[in-house]
């Protein structure tokens, strides 16, 4: 197993034993390394049984002179051969990358922060396709998505959360994902391919580049390459077209030999930059967006890519770099976030873009963002009345006969009358019978009755609902009781002063 390791600064030709496994059995093959920049390595293996012919490029994207490019939609970089896309921008190594039809990928393409070709559904692979997408400071990743029309976790991959800067459709059938082997493949022959990988500390890519189809070059099926691809440490892995798409470009040099015999022409690449001294207007962010001003510049590997005036669009430049952004000046708690616009409207910034949602019906928007309002304050309670001394008559209110009968004849409940009198029960009764649990009313929108310190309407009654309501059915007897005995008293003292 290969152990990576950086190589010398000069060019060195170093021939060694290097042990391949194929299909669980070592083969030996030759091997030749050497260092391109610092930071890019190459390496060469030949021999082995079945016999291989193959190149890897390990790139370090840690280091500040690296950068990447994918093809633009332009002349010079789309639908052109590998070599052409390499010399016409700048890319010090470069490698074919989607399927297309020569002019039209299958996945997603993206270009110094530009998407300019969107997923095609593929049904032979369930509808999904894969991608290599990597943000401006180079974060990369590697995975498999429905297409963009479909996937709403991926309708712009260039914004939150992906925010990928340079992006590149690959198979839908993953080589590794996460440190573990996938399985499957598109077909099961040894044929020349094409494939990139990132380390488990998403710093080191590896490019692949497999001849087939000649002597001395027999191919690799889907699981040989997994098997390549571990022998090197890979902790994602995914696979670009093969066959005679499969080209590999070192400075300026076709270093495999395509079996079409000359490099074909495809839709997309992936480029690897490098740049002796980054460029002035990147020293505040080699690889990122940084603000001088209003102004937003964008660079990548210290490559200067673009700048433009956020004042143009009636917005400042805000952030720190890399994620530097046109920001809304309502956006003034940072390009991200949320916040209350209004009591029914929350703000929501993304990536310095400003948008706003009207809370749900019967919720305003608090500290915890749209929720039920809190209850009113209850009412102040009744002052005390003054003491009364125990000596002193009581003058009692005045009224007639007939209000004094009514007042002392206590109310009739449900439950008192005898069957067949009072007023029908109402048509939204509640069914249940002694004793069964009432069901309670369903919850306001977006409130959570299990989500501790959420906002209530105020104490829950026996009918369930929240808020300002009477008390329970023994509440209303106790009291109904008490009146009718204070009642009762007061109809005794009337006829003890009236003798």
């Amino acid at each position: 197993m290969l152990v990576s390791r950086p190589f010398g600064p000069a060019l060195v030709a170093l021939v060694a034993a290097a042990t391949v496994t194929v299909h669980g059995r070592p083969a030996q093959a030759a091997e030749a390394r050497r260092q391109v920049k610092p930071g890019i390595d190459l390496i060469h293996r030949t021999g082995g049984a079945p016999a291989q012919d193959y190149w890897a490029a390990r790139i370090d994207l840690s280091s500040p002179n690296i950068g990447l490019h994918a093809s633009a939609d332009n002349a010079g970089e789309r639908a052109v051969n590998t070599l052409t896309f390499a010399r016409n921008t700048d890319s010090i190594v470069a490698l074919n990358t989607d399927w297309s039809d020569g002019r039209t990928p299958v996945g997603v393409a993206i270009s110094d922060g530009a998407m300019w070709h969107r997923h095609i559904p593929n049904d032979r692979l369930g509808g999904h396709w894969g991608y290599m997408g990597c943000t401006i400071d180079k974060q990369c990743s590697m995975g498999r998505a429905q297409p963009l029309d479909v996937a709403p976790e991926f309708t712009d991959p260039t914004q939150a959360p992906y925010r990928f800067f340079q992006a590149v459709g690959a198979n839908g059938v993953l080589l590794i994902k996460d440190g573990n082997r996938a399985r499957g493949c598109y077909d099961n022959a040894r044929n020349p391919r094409s494939a990139a990988c990132l380390e488990a500390d998403n710093t080191h890519l590896w490019l692949f580049a497999i001849d087939g189809r000649r002597a001395g070059a027999s191919g690799m099926t889907c699981d040989e390459v997994r098997d390549l691809a571990e022998s090197f440490a890979c902790h994602n892995a995914v696979m670009f077209d093969g066959g005679g798409s499969t080209t590999l470009v070192v400075q300026d040099i076709i270093k495999n030999q395509p079996s079409d015999g000359s490099p074909r022409t495809v839709s997309n690449h992936l480029g690897i930059t490098w740049e002796d001294a980054p460029d002035p207007r990147c020293a505040a962010s080699p690889s990122g967006r940084n603000c001088d001003g209003t102004v937003i510049r964008a660079c990548q590997g210290g490559r200067f890519i673009s700048q433009g005036d956020c004042a143009g669009f009636g917005v400042t430049c805000g952030g720190d770099p890399p994620a530097a952004t046109c920001m809304d000046p309502r956006c003034q708690a940072g390009p991200g976030g949320a916040f209350c616009a209004s009591e029914a409207t929350r703000g929501v910034c993304t990536d310095g873009v400003y948008a706003e949602e009207a809370c749900p019906a019967g919720t305003v928007c608090g500290a915890a963002g749209c929720a039920p309002p809190p209850p009113p304050p209850d009412a102040a309670p009744a002052p005390d009345a003054a003491p009364v001394p125990a000596d002193a008559t009581p003058t009692p209110p005045e009224t007639d006969a007939a209000t004094l009968a009514d007042i002392v004849t206590p109310p009739v409940t449900d439950d008192a009358r005898p069957p067949g009198t009072g007023d029908a029960a109402p048509t939204d009764a509640d069914p249940a019978g002694p004793g069964d649990p009432a069901e309670p009313d369903a919850l306001p929108p977006n409130a959570d009755a299990a989500s501790p310190g959420a906002a209530t309407f105020g104490p829950i009654g026996a009918s369930g609902r929240g808020g300002c309501q009477q008390g329970s059915a023994q509440d209303q007897t106790f009291y109904q009781s008490l009146g009718a005995i204070g009642l009762a008293l007061f109809a005794l003292w009337r006829r003890h002063t009236r003798r």
